[in-house]
């Protein structure tokens, strides 16, 4: 049995605990493609194999802290911003796609990762 002070402080936090979890498994939402710079290690790691070209580079850090699902992606060399894996494009917030990341793709080569990604940043056709 707790003492009175303990259980208060322990009927405060509950619901501030379980506020917490709502909001963070919450939906992925258009606002969440927010910017999430790179730090300079990270950026350097991207664009290592591009030289000085990072047009066209597609990049992931997967435990980024401004990022609710904790994936920051690069695509084709824009600014980084905030994504989460996909399997199509019902998973994605809307205007934003589901697209394959070829330089994910795992061991066997065909299991490749895909992020969701605003559609602005694909090429016009």
């Amino acid at each position: 049995m707790l003492c009175p002070c303990c259980q208060r402080i322990t009927a405060g936090l509950v619901p501030l605990l379980l506020a917490s979890l709502l909001a963070l498994s919450g939906c992925f939402s258009e606002e969440d493609y927010s910017g999430c710079p790179f730090t300079p290690s990270q950026q350097k790691a991207c664009t290592a194999q591009a030289g000085d070209n990072v047009e066209g580079i597609n990049c992931v850090i997967s435990e980024h802290p401004e990022c609710v699902d904790g994936i920051c992606i690069m695509y084709q060399g824009a600014e980084p911003f905030c994504s989460n894996r996909c399997v199509d494009d019902k998973d994605c917030a809307e205007g934003g796609v589901c697209v394959q990341f070829t330089m994910d793709c795992g061991i066997s080569g065909t299991d490749c990762a895909k992020y969701c990604v605003l559609s602005a940043y694909l090429p016009q056709d």
